[in-house]
Formats: C-alpha cells, sequence, structure tokens
C-alpha cells in the first residue's frame, strides 16, 4: 500500500473519530477495521505511518491497539464487549490489578494528578464507578505525595468535587494559586448544569516563582472529549514550557509519556 493509501485511510479514520453521534466503542471498531483491511497486520504500515495516525487521530499507543483489536474481533464478540463493559476503557482494563504499586521514592518538582474521585451519588449515569475503580477524600488525601522542598501541582477537579478538590490540595501540602478551564467540544452529565467544563488546579508548595511570561498560557483550553475522564493530551505539553527542565510526575496515569514518571495501575 502506498503512503497516499495510508494517508487516505489515515483523513478517514479521523472523519470517523469525529463523528460525536457514535458510541465509542462502534467508532474504535470501524476504525480499527480499516486499519486492518489497509494490511497493517501484513506488514503495509511501516512506523512513521502509525506515528502519523497517533498525532492525526491525537490517541495513545493503547488506544491505537484498543482500535485494531476491536477490529478484530468477530460480531459476537463485539456485542458481548459492548454489554459487558460500560467503555472501551472498562473493556481495555479487564482483569488489571486494582491495588497501586508503591510510590517512586525520588522526589519530583512537578506532580500532575488526576485522582479517581468517588462521588456521593453512585450508580449514576455516567458514574466513574462503572468505569475504574475510586478512591475516598481520606484515601486520596493520604497519599504521601513524592514532591520536591519546592514543587507544583498541576490537580484536576470537578465542578461538584470543587471543595474536595482544594482538601487534598492542602493536604499534600500545597497552596492554592490558580486555574485553569477545559472546554470540552460536547457536554455529559451533571446535577444542576450539564458539565462542559473541567478544572485544572494549580498550586504551589515552598519557593516556586510563576513562569515567564512567554510561557504563560491562557486560562482556557478548547479540546475534544476522548475516553471517559481522559484529560488533552495538550496539557502535557502545556506543563513541560510553563516549568521545563523539571522532574515530572503524573499521579494515576493511564500511559507513559517520554520525560515523565507515571504511577497507577494502568501502567
Amino acid at each position: 500500500m502506498t503512503n497516499l493509501e495510508i494517508d487516505t485511510v489515515i483523513e478517514k479514520g479521523k472523519e470517523i473519530l469525529s463523528e460525536h453521534h457514535k458510541q465509542t466503542f462502534h467508532k474504535y471498531r470501524e476504525v480499527g477495521q480499516l486499519v486492518l483491511a489497509s494490511g497493517y497486520r501484513k506488514g503495509q504500515w511501516n512506523s512513521e505511518d502509525r506515528k502519523k495516525a497517533l498525532e492525526e487521530w491525537a490517541i495513545s499507543r493503547q488506544t491505537f491497539d484498543n482500535m485494531v483489536n476491536l477490529g478484530l474481533m468477530t460480531e459476537t464478540e463485539f456485542a458481548n464487549a459492548v454489554s459487558e463493559f460500560p467503555s472501551v476503557h472498562a473493556w481495555a482494563n479487564r482483569g488489571r490489578p486494582t491495588e497501586l504499586r508503591p510510590l517512586p521514592e525520588v522526589k519530583f518538582d512537578i506532580i500532575y494528578a488526576d485522582p479517581p474521585w468517588e462521588y456521593r451519588v453512585k450508580h449514576r449515569r455516567g458514574s466513574p464507578e462503572k468505569h475504574y475503580p475510586t478512591m475516598t477524600l481520606d484515601q486520596i488525601c493520604n497519599i504521601e505525595i513524592p514532591a520536591s522542598e519546592n514543587a507544583v501541582l498541576f490537580l484536576w477537579g470537578t465542578n461538584p468535587l470543587l471543595e474536595e478538590a482544594l482538601k487534598v490540595m492542602d493536604a499534600w501540602g500545597f497552596k492554592y494559586k490558580s486555574n485553569m478551564v477545559w472546554v470540552k467540544d460536547k457536554f455529559g452529565t451533571g446535577f444542576y448544569f450539564r458539565g462542559q467544563h473541567e478544572l485544572l488546579l494549580v498550586g504551589v508548595k515552598g519557593d516556586v516563582h510563576p513562569p515567564t511570561e512567554s510561557n504563560r498560557f491562557p486560562s482556557v483550553l478548547q479540546a475534544p472529549v476522548k475516553e471517559h475522564s481522559e484529560k488533552p493530551t495538550e496539557v502535557y505539553d502545556i506543563i513541560e514550557k510553563m516549568y521545563p527542565n523539571a522532574t515530572y510526575l503524573e499521579l494515576f496515569a493511564r500511559k507513559q509519556r517520554l520525560g515523565w514518571q507515571a504511577w497507577g495501575n494502568e501502567v
């Protein structure tokens, strides 16, 4: 298959993934089947083709593999997966251990965290408990964060649990400074309003100065929704530019990023 043909496949896959009316399971399977039909398992794709697809589709290697695996399923296998699991994320992580491994012993300048918040109202539509194990506020607060004496915390908090997020920040030894708003391309569930944004809180510990003016970003980030609870990959770039040449730790990570230490039960 020529590069032009693979480029066509990548463009078609991008169109499929942008179809918001389709369930993620079905979009991923359709793209996976498209990739397989283009000779992916027969060596028609090289590493650069895959890299381009990941960039154009704004997905991780794990998500790409999930698409291919869904594409390989029979109709019966796929139907069973859709009926048994509430999301692709839950299906892909079936059988994984829920116990967290010990935290790194070294200290980090930058802590980036997206805790698995436990909601007061369970079993509601879109409840996190349907997708991954959650933790109580006390459990999250009691984590001994391996932060340097002078460090910055980037902490994702949800609108209903904003007060809890600030308590976690304080328990971890950081002082709240500011926040960034992630505005999504579609709204979800909610108690008073149907949520279409999340907050990335920023806190500091010790003697830490704001980034240089040229490395300060707008407080609003507009990015599409992907898998359940998955955050925009652009945030990594923002943090790295705000605080270059630092040591980075992501808590409750879903994937490994070059130059970062990842901690969680999914990596």
